[in-house]
């Protein structure tokens, strides 16, 4: 365990980010099985298969809101930003610097931005 030790706090992060992900879904894929078994093979009264298609949909609208929460979390755990809400507004801040290819498109992406607003009559 002393590899573990010596990882960068950023590989940590993604570490355990991996480790979740795999976890969650997991988890989240024999829920989805699970509830589509019971819904689809369960002991139903006849009649009811709009009240079986009405909670297959929330359950899957639930895993579906899970999963986008748990996504949007990976990328906030693994460059550790900080998020504030506030009556001033929005904040967001931290990560790593932007690589140079990155900052390389930036400016490729303002310049071609100013041009197109020169152009405009």
């Amino acid at each position: 365990m002393t590899w573990l030790r010596s990882l960068a706090p950023r590989d940590l992060r993604a570490l355990i980010a991996l480790i979740a992900s795999i976890g969650g879904g997991i988890a989240m894929t024999v829920f989805a099985v699970w509830i589509t078994w019971i819904l689809w093979k369960g002991p139903w009264a006849a009649g009811t298969e709009l009240a079986r298609i009405d909670k297959l949909g929330l359950a899957l609208i639930l895993i579906l809101s899970i999963s986008g929460i748990t996504l949007a979390s990976y990328g906030l755990a693994i460059n550790k930003r900080t998020l504030k809400l506030g009556k001033d507004g929005f904040e967001a801040s931290g990560g790593d610097d932007a690589p140079a290819a990155a900052q390389a498109v930036a400016a490729a992406a303002s310049e071609k931005a100013e041009e197109i607003a020169e152009a405009r009559p």
